[in-house]
């Protein structure tokens, strides 16, 4: 841990530090170590058990632990979270496969869409999500869920 005797050289280490770790995408810190109240994500992962749940900012956990991957952050009420399981296949043979399947959920942690889909797309405004399901069909849903392309089109 860093420590420093004012404010200033606190805030130069922060940015030699973040400098230097540019490629890495998160830090994983021991929950004794961790501040809430200085939290500006709505929803905040947390891992038990090797899976990922979500704490909201009262650190009430909103959704226990199940996912494999998250990719994204919530920071506002329009941003979603893509949550991943892995799912395990085989095509009727002895080796078996592992992948992703993905969903999404919202800042409060209600499930958008169940994680059953092999990819899924954002747009930018976070209104459209395209997903891949399982049979390779590609679909365009609202953020509600609900399909707006069908996926004989």
């Amino acid at each position: 841990m860093i420590t420093h005797s004012n404010d200033k050289n606190i805030e130069v280490s922060k940015s030699i530090v973040y400098k230097e770790m540019e490629y890495i995408d998160s830090i994983i810190i021991d929950a004794k170590d961790y501040c809430l109240s200085t939290e500006e994500r709505l929803l905040i992962p947390f891992i038990r058990h090797s899976k990922i749940g979500f704490l909201n900012k009262n650190g009430e956990e909103i959704i226990s632990p199940r996912y494999d991957d998250i990719q994204g952050h919530c920071y506002n009420v329009d941003d979603l979270i893509k949550v991943g399981v892995l799912y395990s296949y085989n095509f009727g043979k002895d080796k078996n496969y592992v992948r992703y399947l993905y969903g999404v959920i919202d800042y409060n942690g209600r499930i958008i869409l169940e994680p059953e889909y092999y990819e899924i797309l954002v747009s930018n405004d976070t209104k459209v999500l395209t997903v891949r399901n399982k049979e390779k069909q590609y679909l365009v849903l609202d953020r509600k869920g609900n399909l707006i392309v069908d996926p004989g089109i």
